[in-house]
């Protein structure tokens, strides 16, 4: 197995994904990846207060489950999400 197919086999261990929920000027919420992302697509989420964004983007990342399943392709399902909600602040789950 090369490095490349190493870092994406995912039946090994728990993928932790730091997800940032900040508050944007115009007061709506964004939740994203934070850092480097070990997933071989994107997930974000708004809404109008942090718990819509997490939940939104709990929602994203489902649906690019489902994507995933439909075309065939290798989906992690050992993800953990690491919530950051102020990055001055530890990580919560």
């Amino acid at each position: 197995m090369t490095v490349e197919e190493k870092a994406r086999d995912y039946t090994e261990g728990t993928l932790i994904v730091e997800v940032v929920v900040e508050k944007g000027s115009d007061n709506t919420y964004t939740a994203y990846i934070g850092g480097e992302n070990p997933l071989p697509f994107g997930v974000i989420g708004d809404g109008g207060s942090a718990e819509e964004s997490i939940e939104d983007f709990k929602l994203s990342f489902k649906a690019m489950r489902n994507y995933y399943t439909n075309i065939g392709k290798d989906f992690p399902y050992n993800v953990e999400f690491a919530w950051v909600t102020d990055k001055s602040k530890s990580k919560s789950r």
